[in-house]
């Protein structure tokens, strides 16, 4: 029987958490793909020239194919924000592939097997909050298996998805490098993933 923790900003401690995108670690592929192939999402959008979004940390992923930085709402989603930052400091991502590329969809990455179906076994609720949507590309999420389970895997979107909001947490968004989220296929490794409060956050 899998445990469902709730993950409490500032948890001292490593914890290492694997779900899956859209679809479940623990589900059959079969029914992923089922999941993710069955709504046309049409072309991608293109990245619209706004002013990047202020948040409470900074995150980068360096990957093998450049880095992509974004900005994270831990004022909105702190316990998703807090889990992230911690196995980002533990190098629980570091050396893992995005095993999953949808083009004009999604890159997802974050599962320690490389399969979407590895982890430890426990999850964490979601949080969602109406100022964070999925409304356009670049938006940095929570995978999962249904509601409240939550883990290490993420996903950033090629395009606007609305049809999974309130489906998974929406905890960022990219501010530089949507360019590299682009370009990533499938196979492409996470190096490392650095988070940094935001001075005008800190205590």
């Amino acid at each position: 029987m899998k445990r469902t923790i709730t993950v409490h900003t500032r948890l001292v401690g490593a914890m290492l958490v694997c779900a899956g995108i859209i679809t479940s670690a623990g589900c059959s592929s079969a029914t992923r793909d089922a999941s993710l192939e069955s709504t046309d999402l049409g072309p991608a959008s293109e990245m619209r020239q706004t002013a990047a979004p202020i948040g409470t940390h900074t995150a980068v992923i360096e990957t093998t194919r450049g880095k992509i930085k974004l900005a994270l709402h831990a004022d909105k989603t702190p316990n998703t924000v807090d889990n992230f930052t911690r196995l980002s400091q533990d190098g629980f991502y570091d050396g893992l592939i995005f095993h999953r590329v949808i083009p004009n969809f999604m890159i997802q990455g974050g599962c320690p097997d490389g399969k979407g179906t590895g982890g430890p076994g426990y999850e964490f609720d979601d949080e969602f909050h109406p100022a964070l949507t999925h409304d356009g590309p670049g938006i940095l999420a929570m995978a999962n298996s249904g509601p409240n389970t939550n883990g290490s895997q993420f996903y950033i979107t090629h395009t606007s998805t609305p049809h999974l909001n309130g489906k998974h947490t929406v905890f960022g968004r990219v501010v530089k490098g949507q360019d590299v989220v682009n370009a990533i296929k499938k196979g492409d490794k996470i190096e490392r993933i650095t988070v940094t409060e935001n001075p005008s956050n800190a205590q």
